[in-house]
Order: C-alpha cells, then sequence, then structure tokens
C-alpha cells in the first residue's frame, strides 16, 4: 500500500502519484497486507477529481430529466 504525504489517501502499490494533489507517493509500512484500495470516502470528502465529475454528471442528468418534463408539447 502506498499513501500520499501530503493529504493521507491510501492507493494500491501499483499507483504512483495521489489523485487528489498529484504529490508522489510513498509506501506504507504499517500496512498489514491484504488487497490495498484507494480511500474513497476520504478522496470523496476531500472534494477529490472524481467527487467533481460524479457531481457535473448528476448535475447534467438532472437538467436533461428536468428539459425533458417541462419541455413544450408540440
Amino acid at each position: 500500500m502506498k499513501v500520499c504525504p501530503a493529504c493521507g489517501a491510501k492507493y494500491a502499490h501499483d499507483i504512483d502519484r495521489c489523485f487528489v494533489d498529484g504529490t508522489p507517493l510513498v509506501r506504507n509500512k504499517g500496512s498489514g497486507g491484504g488487497m490495498p484500495i484507494l480511500t474513497t470516502s476520504r478522496f470523496l470528502l476531500m472534494g477529490g477529481g472524481l467527487a467533481a465529475i460524479l457531481g457535473i454528471a448528476s448535475l447534467l442528468i438532472l437538467v436533461v430529466l428536468l428539459l425533458l418534463l417541462f419541455a413544450p408539447q408540440g
């Protein structure tokens, strides 16, 4: 497991840079093995890129639905 020294987000061993701030990752000496994954709750709470993309996508879906619902007929 690797950790971002700037924000503390955890990543799999094959990721080299933090998705949040681009900081090079360091190996976490305290990892107990298993399958390391990105800690999505912390990542999303920090307002990372994925959170922004999901927010924009849901907003676009809402706009399209509202346009379809209130579009003039005829």
